[in-house]
């Protein structure tokens, strides 16, 4: 159980640091990009948060991997009102991913 739910943690927390660096899903496409990215971008965060919590010998990993998740969810939520607009830009989401992409492999390397 332990396992099941550090695993919905993670992808959580990676697909609110992929919604933080897309736009708003206006595709399917998008949509599974997220999806894909989350896992990948959460098992990052939560393998940088133990190690920190390691290496600061503080042994509640649950608890700093939850307020990761709770500060990213803050933040894309306090993103997302500022951000709204009432004509939709068609090239954003393009240039968005491509971004994402980029910053994507830069970690990657």
């Amino acid at each position: 159980m332990a396992i099941a739910l550090a695993g919905i943690l993670c992808v959580t927390t990676g697909f609110l640091v992929v919604a933080l660096g897309l736009a708003p899903p206006s595709s399917r496409s998008t949509l599974l990009l997220r999806i894909s990215l989350s896992a990948g971008f959460g098992l990052a965060v939560f393998s940088m948060t133990y190690f920190l919590a390691r290496w600061s010998g503080f042994l509640h990993l649950w608890t700093i991997d939850g307020a990761v998740c709770a500060i990213l969810l803050v933040a894309l939520l306090s993103l997302r009102k500022h951000h709204a607009s009432a004509v939709p830009d068609l090239k954003a989401p393009a240039q968005a991913t491509s971004k994402c992409l980029l910053v994507a492999f830069g970690f990657a390397l």
